[in-house]
């Protein structure tokens, strides 16, 4: 018999794979990974045909996550440019 935990889990994993999670179930998803002691993610069979493609669904998830939470730097021309116009506006 699958534990309910267990099988929520396996519920939230398929829904983060799928991109259908809402933030409150990636919340109790990550929640649960911070907890669970390196325990493997129940990944549902149902979701890759082979090994392969399971692992290119993961990289493709992992690199949205990674691009969605890149840092948007400002250019050094616009923060110099910045600088320059107020000490000219000192200077008037």
């Amino acid at each position: 018999m699958v534990d309910h935990n267990q099988f929520r889990i396996k519920q939230l994993a398929y829904k983060w794979l799928q991109g259908t999670c809402t933030p409150e179930e990636e919340a109790e998803l990550q929640q649960w990974y911070e907890t669970s002691n390196g325990e493997p993610l129940p990944i549902p069979e149902e979701l890759a045909t082979d090994e392969q493609q399971l692992k290119e669904l993961l990289f493709l998830h992992i690199k949205q996550e990674i691009q969605a939470s890149k840092i948007k730097r400002i250019p050094q021309w616009v923060k110099l440019s910045g600088i320059a116009a107020a000490f000219a506006l000192l200077f008037i």
